[in-house]
């Protein structure tokens, strides 16, 4: 590998953001690294200022294609990363100069999983989160104990930002971010944790994280806030990819079953904000994967379960946003 780290920055019209963002990425104290820009068709200014950072550090590569969506562009950048591990970081968001440094001081001989820690930053409020991990910093741990944190403890599961990464082992499980989706990093995370035993922990607050931007994924409001996640659950737990989750121990599978199902329940609440066509999808494509709905967490999930199986997705749906 030619580089420690590679640090792949998909962007999307971000022309007001990106320079903050590879400003923070050039202002590491640790310097073995590459940077991997892609331009995922932007419509605005941003394929300029990209080039135009291009031209600042050698370290900075570029690609350039159609709009493909988020996991494309991140799957564009896997493909020509050289680093010994991947480091993700969103366009809109920031890191701290010393975050590479870190990670290559808790990176252990073999590691191919480090769960780190990042920071929410509302425009009235900023919240650090995963304080415990500070005390396992540098610290390895076992696959169930890794598997209890993320799935469990950590106040963030999935985003793939969270965790730097093998290159190695991604390129031995073939692993990429599921195209056409808006939850790709639920899928991409689970199948992460179910790739490897060989985790580090991070404590050191990195990653700020830039919440509600206008225009951003996160803020959208389609019937696919909540189908994708129930197709990404199903998948695992009911459909073509169960072999994965039946791969791991009982405990395990089960922990990872029910942190999928809450993920389910919880894009439930964006039901309310949809017009009656997204609706009446959401209402279908729930009736259509029934089965999963037999984990349900918490008692409002029972309680949804069982109004769904006597009065019907609709009615169960009304009951569900009045509990949420």
């Amino acid at each position: 590998m030619a580089f420690r780290f590679s640090v792949i920055v998909p962007c999307y019209n971000v022309e007001a953001y990106v320079d903050e963002c590879i400003q923070s990425i050039l202002s590491q104290t640790f310097n073995d690294y590459e940077v991997i820009m892609v331009d995922d068709g932007s419509t605005d200014r941003t394929h300029i200022k990209c080039e135009e950072w291009c031209t600042k550090d050698s370290r900075i590569k570029l690609i350039t294609k159609a709009n493909g969506g988020l996991s494309s562009a991140r799957n564009a950048g896997l493909e020509v990363a050289s680093g010994e591990y991947i480091v993700f970081v969103d366009s809109d968001d920031t890191i701290k100069n010393e975050s590479l440094y870190f990670f290559d001081r808790a990176l252990h001989s073999g590691t191919d999983v480090l769960i780190t820690r990042l920071a929410e930053d509302y425009s009235d409020r900023f919240i650090e989160q995963d304080f415990q991990l500070v005390k396992y910093d540098g610290m390895s741990a076992s696959v169930d104990e890794a598997i209890e944190w993320i799935m469990n403890k950590s106040q963030s599961t999935w985003p793939s930002v969270k965790y730097v990464i093998s290159n190695e082992m991604i390129k031995k499980n073939n692993l990429r971010f599921k195209i056409g989706i808006i939850n790709e990093d639920i899928e991409w995370t689970t199948r992460v944790c179910t790739s490897t035993n060989n985790y580090v922990y991070c404590g050191y607050l990195w990653y700020i994280h830039r919440m509600n931007r206008t225009g951003s994924i996160s803020t959208l409001r389609s019937s696919k806030q909540i189908t994708d996640v129930i197709d990404i659950a199903y998948e695992f737990i009911d459909g073509n990819e169960r072999s994965t989750l039946r791969a791991c121990n009982d405990r395990n599978r089960r922990i990872i079953e029910l942190r999928l199902m809450k993920s389910v329940y919880a894009s439930l609440a964006h039901y309310k904000n949809m017009d009656s066509v997204s609706k009446k999808r959401a209402i279908a494509y729930i009736n259509e994967h029934k089965s999963i709905f037999r984990y349900a967490p918490y008692f409002r999930h029972r309680l949804f379960n069982i109004v769904m199986k006597l009065c019907g997705v609709r009615i169960a749906m009304e009951m569900y946003e009045l509990l949420t």
